[in-house]
């Protein structure tokens, strides 16, 4: 099979190194976005790969939370679909394969066409899309001097940002009772916006996103809604895997530990869980925290490549 890996990368470089040299495959074509506000030397990834087909799309600053996470979404969709792939999947440049390449690809084959799409079961998850979130999506989320402030300070600019959304802006439109999903013609969902999707699907998401971006203007986390919402409100919701049929469980396909509603970093004490997951990928990682894990899991992923 043909795969497409689009990864969407801000910065750990060197774990972005490990990740692409486990990919690098005659099967598998590598595109890349960098965050624009990244420090980023392009031609240090000059000799990273031998065998797959490494394109870096043009780079644009992405708000975490913001609009700008889902247009390099699409950004990387709609460059990939000029070439044929069987697969497209969206990865974070902080992730790193947890099979051998020939592995993955025997995996994607077995599910015959189905989607890996995360349906998680939430139940106030469109509380945040009812509500305009004014900053999170303002050009006053990257003014960098604002941000070397408080970044001095220890408080992230971007935080502050969507603290302002989530304490301020939306509270008051809640109390006046703003529900902007009333005025949108389909079911909104959500879920992680790692997914793995065949072409037909893909080229669906593609053909709809002007009305997706129409409603998801000042929403925060539109990106992990987009393929979720899309592919709810159309015939391949019918071909989503399901993990347990039973439960409709769907696949994260991520190995992750959670606190407070985000992702740690893992670390060489993770090591033999992750491993022992059964997942495709896992995530995420550091390297100024832990860099070790990552050459650790390169290492095993090589070894594996090698023998196939």
């Amino acid at each position: 099979m043909k795969h497409a890996f689009m990864i969407l990368a801000h910065g750990n470089f060197k774990v972005l190194t490990y990740l692409l040299k486990c990919l690098d495959d005659e099967r598998n074509d590598l595109y890349v976005h960098v965050d624009a506000k990244a420090q980023f030397d392009e031609s240090a990834f000059a000799g990273v790969c031998s065998r797959s087909r490494l394109v870096f799309i043009p780079r644009r600053k992405v708000r975490w939370g913001g609009l700008s996470q889902t247009r390099a979404t699409l950004a990387l969709m709609a460059a990939a679909s000029e070439m044929h792939h069987d697969y497209y999947h969206l990865l974070s440049g902080v992730d790193m394969p947890l099979l051998s390449n020939d592995q993955f690809d025997a995996f994607i084959q077995s599910l015959g066409g189905k989607l890996l799409v995360h349906y998680p079961d939430v139940k106030n998850f469109l509380l945040s899309a009812k509500t305009h979130w004014l900053f999170i999506d303002s050009p006053v989320a990257d003014w960098t001097w604002m941000a070397k402030v408080f970044k001095f300070r220890g408080m992230p600019w971007h935080k502050i940002m969507y603290g302002l959304d989530r304490r301020l802006t939306t509270a008051v439109q809640r109390f006046f009772g703003v529900d902007r999903t009333k005025k949108i013609p389909y079911t909104l969902a959500t879920g992680l916006n790692w997914v793995s999707l065949p072409e037909d699907a893909l080229r669906h998401v593609l053909a709809h996103k002007d009305e997706f971006l129409a409603f998801s203007k000042h929403t925060f986390a539109s990106d992990e809604r987009l393929t979720q919402t899309l592919i709810l409100n159309s015939e391949f919701y019918s071909r989503v895997f399901f993990a347990d049929e039973n439960t409709r469980t769907t696949h994260t396909t991520r190995y992750s530990v959670w606190h407070n509603g985000s992702p740690v970093a893992l670390k060489s004490a993770d090591y033999d869980k992750i491993v022992q997951s059964g997942m495709l990928f896992a995530r995420k990682f550091d390297e100024n925290i832990d860099l070790d894990v990552v050459e650790r899991l390169y290492r095993r992923v090589a070894e594996m490549n090698a023998r196939t």
